[in-house]
């Protein structure tokens, strides 16, 4: 495998099969609740991202390389919906996550700019599964609505 430092472009840029292994230990580091052995989520990542029906390259899921690493990811899919009879285009994002630094932090600059690149995709209508409280201000403050059930 090439080495990430020397080859990859820092920034944001489309998931890749190869980011598999470094997205599913930025899940682990992110939610250490949830226990998840890391070949499952090697394996939740490839068939939810890659293999699914919904994982459509027009609305890839991003994450952010920071030369050193993935260092953010916003997991998407697509969905076909109707709007007053026509067909729309709708990208629901899940999974966003932004990297802590050795003092415990997360850039939130990371978060804004993953979030602002996949709103300016080429969707119709752009939902989030789920959120929490972070994700919900982030979502917000960019012009997004929430709908509370």
């Amino acid at each position: 495998m090439a080495n990430r430092e020397t080859t990859a472009s820092i920034g944001i840029r489309p998931f890749e099969v190869g980011d598999i292994e470094q997205v599913s230990e930025l899940f682990i580091a992110t939610f250490p609740e949830k226990k998840l052995p890391k070949d499952c989520l090697n394996e939740f990542f490839r068939e939810v991202y890659f293999d699914s029906p919904r994982a459509d390259r027009r609305f890839p899921s991003l994450v952010f390389d920071s030369g050193k690493g993935i260092a953010g990811f916003i997991g998407v899919n697509s969905q076909q919906m109707r709007f007053h009879g026509a067909p729309i285009n709708v990208a629901v994002s899940s999974a966003f996550m932004v990297k802590t630094d050795e003092s415990g932090k997360r850039n939130p600059l990371i978060g804004i700019s993953l979030l602002r690149q996949f709103l300016n995709g080429e969707q119709d209508l752009s939902v989030a599964d789920a959120a929490n409280d972070v994700t919900r201000k982030i979502w917000t403050k960019s012009g997004g609505s929430v709908a509370y059930s």
